[in-house]
């Protein structure tokens, strides 16, 4: 983990790193992160690592509407359906979500910070658009 520094099998790096850019986000100090020189990015943190999203060049796709890819050195193709179901063993729900307001598309975690940046160029009502750009299908 780039945030951490533990051993994190590929497999379980999106679900752990779901954790850190959660607490991060929520201003919670994990002090395992405190002395690490790499925290979560404040905007746009990527799901695999936890970088800025362009400033480490990594992008994230959708492709055939199920299978996500991403260019981060840390990820690894995985079904997003899957990724967006809570379980014990894997309680992260951080999966890639395609705005219904724009082509882009943006971690889910992520997802309410893109909306605040575009809130502005839409004229809808800011509640109606938090449910649309959530809607997973």
């Amino acid at each position: 983990c780039t945030v951490c520094l533990k051993n994190v099998a590929g497999p379980d790096r999106q679900n752990h790193m779901g954790r850190h850019i959660l607490l991060s986000q929520r201003g919670v100090v994990e002090p395992e992160v405190v002395m690490q020189v790499n925290g979560v990015a404040k905007d746009y943190p990527c799901g695999f690592c936890g970088k800025h999203m362009s400033e480490n060049g990594c992008n994230i796709t959708i492709a055939s509407g199920k299978k996500a890819s991403s260019s981060c050195p840390e990820g690894y193709p995985f079904q997003v359906t899957a990724a967006l179901k809570s379980s014990q063993a894997k309680p992260s729900t951080n999966a890639p979500l395609k705005c219904s307001l724009c082509t882009e598309t943006h971690w889910k975690y992520n997802m309410p910070r893109h909306l605040e940046d575009r809130v502005e160029v839409c004229c809808r009502p800011a509640e109606t658009v938090r449910r649309s750009a959530f809607n997973t299908r």
